[in-house]
C-alpha cells in the first residue's frame, strides 16, 4: 500500500503546484490524468460507480466528490483535490485543500484548523482504534471555528479495492465559507 500512497501523494503535490487562477477544473483533472499515467498508475476514481473524472475537485462550497468541468478557478477560491490511484495491486488515496493564488482569512483558518486536527488524529492513532480516534480529535476543534459535521457523509479507507471500511465522518466547510462572505 505504501508505494500506491506515495504515487498518490506525489501526484497530489504536482496538482497543487499546477493550480492557478484561470484554469478550469476540467484542465486540472486532465493534468492529473497525465501525471497519474506518467507514474505508471491508473485513476481509482474514473469509472468507479460510473464516476466520469480522474480526481474529485470540490471548489469553495462544494463539500466532496466535485466533478471536473467548465468551472473556472479564481484568485481566492479554495479547491479540495482528492486523488486516488491504482498502483501495483493497491489503491492509494489522498486529499488536500489548495488556495488558488491565495485566500481570505476565513478560508485560511478553515485549512489551518482542519490540518491541525488531522495531525492530532494521526498522532493519536494506534492499531485497532479505527475512526473514533479521529472523531474525538476533530469534534472539539470544530466547535469554536463554526465548522460542522455532516451526519451522513463519510470518507473511507483504502487497500486493494475502492471504498472499504473503516468509515470516517467528513467535516463541513460550507458553514465556515458562507459565514465569512467571499474568501
Amino acid at each position: 500500500m505504501r508505494p500506491a500512497g506515495a504515487v498518490a501523494g506525489t501526484v497530489l503535490e504536482e496538482i497543487a503546484a499546477f493550480i492557478k487562477p484561470g484554469l478550469t477544473t476540467r484542465q486540472v483533472d486532465e493534468f492529473a490524468a497525465k501525471r497519474i499515467k506518467q507514474h505508471g498508475a491508473k485513476s481509482a476514481f474514473l469509472g468507479y460507480r460510473n464516476y466520469p473524472c480522474h480526481t474529485c475537485l470540490s471548489v469553495n462550497e462544494e463539500v466532496v466528490h466535485g466533478l471536473a468541468g467548465d468551472r473556472e478557478l479564481h484568485f481566492g477560491d479554495i479547491i479540495s483535490v482528492d486523488v486516488g490511484v491504482y498502483y501495483k495491486g493497491f489503491v492509494g488515496d489522498t486529499a488536500r485543500t489548495v488556495a488558488v493564488g491565495g485566500c481570505g482569512v476565513a478560508a485560511q483558518r478553515l485549512m489551518d484548523v482542519t490540518e491541525h486536527a488531522l495531525g492530532e488524529g494521526i498522532a493519536a492513532a494506534v492499531p485497532e482504534t479505527g475512526s473514533r480516534i479521529f472523531r474525538a480529535r476533530f469534534k472539539p476543534m470544530s466547535k469554536p471555528t463554526a465548522l460542522a459535521w455532516y451526519a451522513n457523509l463519510w470518507g473511507t479507507a483504502w487497500g486493494v479495492r475502492c471504498m472499504r471500511n473503516p468509515r470516517c465522518r467528513i467535516l463541513s466547510i460550507r458553514r465556515a465559507i458562507r459565514s465569512s462572505g467571499p474568501a
